[in-house]
């Protein structure tokens, strides 16, 4: 569970509230962007708002700003990902903007490009500032075999 939210000032709110997730699974919440949170509402907006308010014309997956990435990463993603290896770990830590209530972020990883496996969040910190650091870790990788690994948003 989102520790923020336990006496931080956070309420906790759905991470994806559109895709009806199992609400007794830890995962399927975040802590609100503001302290004191949003009681009843899930106090972000979705990306068809964010898209009008940033002047985004094109679809989630265009690439409006020319950066390389689809907008829909611009919404859901504050920064770029930081990939390494710890000891014989893969580590990801990816900063999601809590304000973007209708996707869902994944980091998977492979070593052939077609079979893929998620990676499990080990930890999410609530940065204050409407974002929060996941925080994802593999199990030991062999790092003489190539490793591939990919951010999946997905839009609900």
């Amino acid at each position: 569970w989102p520790t923020s939210s336990d006496g931080d000032g956070y309420s906790l709110v759905l991470a994806c509230a559109s895709a009806n997730p199992d609400h007794n699974d830890p995962a399927s919440w975040k802590p609100s962007g503001i302290i004191h949170g949003t009681p009843g509402d899930a106090g972000g907006m979705s990306y068809a708002d964010w898209a009008t308010a940033e002047g985004i014309n094109g679809a989630p997956e265009d690439d409006d700003d020319f950066d390389g990435y689809a907008n829909v990463f611009g919404y859901a993603i504050a920064v770029e990902p930081v990939i390494g290896i710890v000891g014989n770990q893969l580590r990801v830590l990816v900063e999601q903007n809590l304000w973007a209530n209708d996707v869902q972020v994944e980091v998977e990883i492979s070593d052939d490009l077609e079979s893929w496996t998620v990676l499990p969040v080990m930890s999410a910190g609530n940065n204050g500032d409407g974002t929060r650091t996941l925080s994802y870790v593999s199990a030991d990788v062999d790092v003489t075999v190539r490793q591939f690994v990919r951010l999946k948003v997905i839009q609900k």
